[in-house]
C-alpha cells in the first residue's frame, strides 16, 4: 500500500512542476511579446474569435489604416453576430456602426461605409500588422482567459480585454456609447459560464494553425 501511496505522490509531484514550468513559461512570453507568444495566442483562437479578427482586419483595409487598431477588433466582433460579445453588446443596444461613429468622434475619421459580407468572406491569412494597444488586447484577452481557467480564447475574453485597457480606443468608444464596463464585464463571465454557444461548440473545432507569415505581420 505504502508503495503505491509513494509512486503515487511522486506521479502527482511531477505533474505539478511540470505545469508550474508550464505557466513560468507563458509568464515570460507574456512579459515581453514574442512572435513565439502571438503564435500560441492565435493557436488558442475559437473560430469565432478567428472570424471577428478577419472582420477587423477587414475594417482596417475600409477606411485605408495601415494597422489594426482596437477599435477595429471591436467592430469585427460586433459585425459577428453570434458570439457572445457582439450578444452582450447588442443586448445594451450598442452596434456596429454606434462603435464606429463613437471610435470617429474621438479621432476625428471620415464615417461609417458599407456593411462587409459577412457571409461571403473566406478564411485567409493574417496580413495586416497589429498596433501596439491592440497587441496589448489580444494580451490582455490572454491573460482574462487565464484568470477564467480557459484553455481558448474566445470573443468574450477579447472584450474582457479591451474592459481592462481604458485607455484604448475601443473601451473610449463604449463608454461613449453609455456602456458601464463593470456590468459588461460580469454580464460576459455569467454569458460563458451559461452560454455553450462559443465556449462548448467552438472548443471541439481543431485548433487553429498559424504560420510564421502570419505571426511576422502582428509582430511587426
Amino acid at each position: 500500500m505504502d508503495i503505491f501511496l509513494n509512486i503515487s505522490s511522486r506521479v502527482a509531484a511531477r505533474k505539478a512542476a511540470a505545469l508550474h514550468e508550464s505557466r513560468r513559461k507563458e509568464l515570460l512570453l507574456l512579459r515581453k511579446p514574442s512572435r513565439l507568444f502571438l503564435r500560441m495566442l492565435f493557436e488558442r483562437f475559437t473560430e469565432e474569435a478567428m472570424k471577428a479578427i478577419m472582420l477587423a482586419e477587414e475594417d482596417t483595409r475600409r477606411f485605408g489604416h495601415v494597422y489594426v487598431a482596437t477599435d477595429h477588433i471591436l467592430v469585427g466582433l460586433l459585425l459577428g453576430p453570434e458570439n457572445i460579445a457582439a450578444k452582450v453588446l447588442e443586448s445594451i443596444g450598442i452596434n456596429a456602426k454606434d462603435a464606429r461613429v463613437e471610435a470617429i468622434k474621438i479621432v476625428g475619421q471620415r464615417g461609417f461605409n458599407e456593411p462587409i459580407e459577412v457571409e461571403k468572406m473566406e478564411t485567409r491569412a493574417i496580413n495586416i500588422p497589429f498596433g501596439p494597444r491592440a497587441k496589448h488586447i489580444l494580451e490582455l484577452s490572454y491573460e482574462e482567459a487565464r484568470k477564467l481557467g480557459h484553455d481558448y480564447i474566445g470573443c468574450g475574453h477579447l472584450l474582457l480585454g479591451m474592459l481592462s485597457d481604458e485607455r484604448c480606443l475601443a473601451a473610449q468608444s463604449l463608454a461613449n456609447c453609455g456602456a458601464n464596463a463593470s456590468n459588461m464585464r460580469t454580464e460576459v463571465i455569467r454569458m460563458m459560464a451559461e452560454n455553450n454557444n462559443e465556449t462548448v461548440l467552438e472548443r471541439s473545432c481543431e485548433p487553429n494553425v498559424v504560420d510564421d507569415a502570419q505571426v511576422h505581420h502582428i509582430n511587426e
